[in-house]
């Protein structure tokens, strides 16, 4: 999407990436960049948000309970308890009271916890994937450390993602195999017989 935009409330003649912004402040609002936690608690899709999510929504509470807030299901019910920090939007999964305040102390300082990130919304998941092992790579966990510049579907199942390394403009390119497997367990607890796991395989990162 190139050039300007028009609008019917007049906010023409504004740059896409400007648009929000612009369309917030018209409104009377402002935009928030303190940090905000929520919570998945949506124990009507599976119980397991539930179960998990609300000793994480109390933990948070107390140490920020106006920024602390329950949200409905964000998806991988399998990773519950699920907390999304805005507004980098970091996904992460498996989180239990002690860990989700070491995410958000890691996140007023800049930086991710790779043990339990799930990936970053707006990156398509091969981006995520290629990214965590590029933070492996370079044991690298800034926030910010990695920008994906380029990706492909360049096979059956297979994907190439470039990303650049910030801090030292040195370019990686990660290959990835997209694989998909039935496992005999419930991965969730509405889960009923045989679920299906989607897995990743790095084939190579130069």
């Amino acid at each position: 999407m190139t050039g300007t935009v028009e609008t019917v409330d007049g906010l023409g003649d504004i740059e896409p990436a400007e648009l929000k912004p612009a369309a917030i402040e018209r409104a009377g609002g402002r935009i928030d960049a303190e940090p905000w936690y929520l919570v998945c608690t949506q124990g009507r899709h599976d119980v397991c948000c539930a179960v998990y999510g609300r000793p994480v929504v109390q933990a948070l509470a107390e140490v920020a309970p106006e920024r602390t807030w329950e949200c409905s299901h964000v998806g991988g019910d399998r990773f519950a308890a699920n907390v999304v920090l805005m507004p980098a939007g970091l996904v992460y999964g498996h989180v239990d009271a002690d860990a989700a305040i070491e995410l958000v102390d890691a996140y007023a300082d800049g930086r991710v916890v790779p043990r339990w990130l799930r990936g970053r919304c707006g990156n398509v998941p091969a981006a995520q994937v290629a990214e965590h092992h590029a933070r492996e790579l370079l044991d690298d966990d800034r926030l910010d450390a990695f920008e994906t510049v380029d990706f492909a579907h360049v096979s059956d199942g297979r994907w190439q993602v470039d990303l650049v390394h910030r801090s030292s403009g040195r370019r990686l390119r990660a290959l990835l195999a997209e694989r998909h497997e039935d496992v005999e367990v419930g991965l969730t607890c509405a889960a009923d017989g045989v679920g299906r796991l989607r897995r990743w395989e790095l084939l190579a990162l130069d």
